[in-house]
């Protein structure tokens, strides 16, 4: 059916990246005049997500250590691979300035939990007077911005 969705590897393979994203646009295209529902077509990619992650991570570290073979660089039908060192952090809590740093952050950002509590929960601009200073704080309802999408579950 010229409007099924199919993926064979030696339709892609030999594609460069251009050529890829090409074809995606014609399939999106294909999508758009077909008398297919979008949602199947969706359902199917998004299954075939789940199969390409999954086995990604399930050959990741045979990968790894063929890149290691390969001395840490490796070019495969137009994929450069290269092994790189991601993710990296830093432990900072034996300097007791950052400690010190650290618990006014979070006291901070505890402080600013709350407003930002009282802000979803007013309606109208409201003030308020610090009982311990007598100084006055002005608080504004907190506007709400969403992105439409669609939430995908793969049972």
């Amino acid at each position: 059916m010229k409007n099924e969705l199919t993926l064979k590897p030696s339709m892609i393979i030999n594609m460069d990246k251009q050529e890829i994203i090409h074809q995606a646009q014609v399939m999106v295209d294909e999508f758009d005049v077909s008398l297919k529902d979008p949602l199947v077509q969706l359902a199917i990619i998004s299954k075939f997500q789940i199969l390409f992650e999954t086995v990604d991570k399930g050959i990741k570290q045979k990968s790894i250590d063929e890149l290691h073979k390969l001395g840490g660089k490796h070019n495969v039908h137009g994929v450069e691979f290269a092994i790189a060192e991601v993710g990296t952090s830093y432990d900072y809590t034996a300097t007791k300035k950052w400690n010190d740093l650290e618990d006014q952050i979070s006291f901070l950002k505890r402080q600013q939990k709350e407003i930002e509590g009282f802000c979803k929960a007013i309606t109208n601009f409201t003030t308020t007077v610090d009982p311990d200073t007598g100084e006055a704080h002005e608080f504004y309802p907190a506007s709400k911005k969403s992105t439409t999408s669609i939430k995908k579950t793969v049972k």
